[in-house]
């Protein structure tokens, strides 16, 4: 009696290692071939069957890249039952041939199978003109000219922007001046869309005249993934309304706009003053004086000079600032005068 149930029981314990799940795949490599990125999306099917002798259940699949997204059957395979897992990849912004796999990893044999999808994306010809990429968002370019704006008014930009993913993504402006409002249209970017960046650039606010470089930061942020920003740089010119001046304006003139210091000491600070004269029947207005470098500093002993009235601008050198033994820097003057509103004064030296 006690021998027949040692045997039952080795019988029932050998039948117990013995019996496993058996995964077998029809195919584990699948060819799209050739298609166009404007499909966005691809997807196949692999299908397989539990040819062993107890449930199979698949703990896991998991893609080489974001890109690839399985997706697999949760509840457990019965013996001789099928199933299916689905592979979706994603081809915004994957332009050319791609190989991926995914490993699934189940309570069988084989315990892993690498699954494989490729194939061939012909891309989309904005792919040669959106060259600037910001974690999945693309720019045509990332620098731009709002030309000239007359001091008062406001002046508007729009540039495109291009959601290359699939996956939505959420835009961001910081860093953006208080006289430049920059706005992203739409805020949450659709995957494979096409947006807006606006920018608004109000002179009446901004207290500056000539040429200016603001510059903002793009933010894109996706799920699953780090936050990216890019700086974006925009250049403008503010200048003078000169329809509003009549028939009393200004005239200026400068004495001399190529000044050349000769040699001078290294460590010794240097002055030199220039004359400016108003030859016309409006009072002159000096708007701003600006010079290229920290080496060279310039000042204007009045910054309204009525008719026939004269005033100085101070140039200052400082040697300590120089990188160079050859200083050659430039003063930018910028006036009310419809004729010469922007003189730039060339400064030059050597340092001994």
């Amino acid at each position: 009696m006690k021998r027949g149930f040692l045997l039952l029981l080795s019988l029932l314990f050998f039948i117990g290692v013995n019996a496993q799940a058996k995964i077998e795949f029809e195919e584990i490599v699948h060819d799209f071939g050739t298609f166009s990125e404007e499909e966005t999306f691809v997807n196949c099917s692999f299908k397989f069957k539990n040819t062993g002798t107890s449930p199979l259940v698949i703990i896991k699949a998991k893609a080489t890249c974001g890109c690839t997204v399985p997706s697999y059957p949760k509840a457990p395979i019965a013996p001789g039952e099928s199933g299916v897992i689905d592979v979706k990849y994603s081809a915004i912004g994957r332009p050319g041939a791609f190989n991926k796999s995914v490993k699934i990893t189940t309570n069988g044999t084989p315990a892993e199978t690498n699954l494989v999808i490729k194939g061939n994306v012909i891309g989309f010809s904005d792919n040669l003109e959106y060259k600037y990429y910001i974690n999945g968002l693309k720019l045509k370019q990332v620098s731009f000219d709002m030309g000239k704006i007359i001091k008062g008014e406001k002046k508007e930009l729009m540039f495109d922007t291009w959601n290359s993913t699939d996956r939505p993504l959420t835009i961001s402006i910081t860093n953006a001046s208080d006289y430049m409002k920059v706005e992203a249209l739409p805020l949450k970017l659709a995957p494979g869309k096409r947006g807006k960046i606006k920018v608004t650039y109000d002179t009446k606010i901004c207290n500056d005249w000539g040429k200016q470089i603001d510059e903002f930061l793009i933010s894109s942020e996706r799920p699953e993934s780090r936050t990216m920003n890019k700086k974006i740089t925009i250049t403008s010119n503010i200048v003078e309304d000169f329809s509003k001046q009549g028939s009393k304006r200004p005239k200026v003139e400068i004495e001399n706009v190529l000044i050349n210091l000769g040699e001078i000491n290294s460590i010794s600070p240097t002055e030199y003053e220039v004359k400016l004269k108003n030859s016309g029947n409006g009072n002159l207005i000096i708007r701003k004086v600006s010079s290229s470098a920290q080496t060279i500093k310039a000042s204007i002993s009045q910054t309204e000079i009525k008719p026939n009235g004269v005033a100085t601008l101070t140039i200052s050198l400082n040697p300590t600032k120089s990188k160079s033994r050859i200083v050659n820097e430039t003063i930018t003057i910028i006036t009310n005068d419809s004729q010469r509103s922007e003189i730039e004064v060339q400064v030059t030296a050597s340092l001994k």
